[in-house]
């Protein structure tokens, strides 16, 4: 049995935003039991990929801590829908030359630096090795970070990826537009695109999922 991640220090379902994502997918009437799954980032599984993997025919759980990755296993060790769990580097494997075609792909990706990567700015550029035609991408996207600082290494890359001199606080509507342009010039349509809300802190959204229906 794998336990819902709720932080009672800040009163935060961490599994309210993919829960709400899924039921956005149902409701357009997508088949998600016959979908091939990608979860980077799956840390021990506890925060969205148990969520992921119930709702999915087959997921491949990617994790690079050594640690944490034998929780994941442990923790999903008797479900049925994982293919594949990966011990490595999540960007790496986005790298690499072998292609998968995987009908939805999230990426839960730490905030702030993780080794020499910021949230999902080195690994958007890689997406297109990871499908065919079209593919649900699902990613986290802080609007206004509670620990921004501009002259941090984290805060250089935010702003450099947007194009901009202050990244502490983006409004959704500019997120929209940039992401789309974001994919176009990858030669990649944005097919529809929604923010949901994903965590709630002091009475304040702070934290979404963006998600996009892409083709080739």
């Amino acid at each position: 049995m794998i336990d819902i991640y709720y932080d009672t220090d800040y009163d935060i379902d961490r599994t309210y935003g993919i829960r709400k994502v899924l039921e956005m997918l149902k409701d357009k009437d997508y088949d998600l039991k016959e979908f091939y799954a990608l979860d980077a980032f799956s840390g021990d599984g506890t925060f969205c990929t148990f969520v992921i993997a119930d709702e999915v025919n087959q997921i491949d759980c990617i994790e690079k801590d050594e640690i944490i990755f034998k929780k994941l296993v442990d923790n999903f060790s008797s479900k049925n829908s994982v293919n594949e769990f990966l011990n490595m580097d999540a960007i790496q494997y986005l790298k690499d030359a072998r292609t998968k075609n995987y009908d939805l792909i999230h990426m839960d990706a730490p905030l702030g630096m993780y080794g020499s990567y910021a949230e999902y700015f080195d690994a958007l550029p890689h997406i297109t090795r990871m499908f065919d035609d079209e593919t649900i991408l699902i990613h986290d996207i802080v609007s206004k970070p509670y620990t921004y600082d501009s002259d941090s290494e984290w805060g250089k890359k935010r702003n450099e990826f947007y194009g901009l001199d202050d990244c502490s606080t983006l409004d959704l509507d500019f997120i929209k537009e940039f992401h789309i342009s974001y994919f176009k010039n990858m030669n990649i349509d944005v097919e529809w695109l929604e923010i949901i809300p994903r965590e709630m802190y002091k009475d304040e959204v702070y934290f979404h999922y963006i998600v996009y229906k892409l083709r080739k």
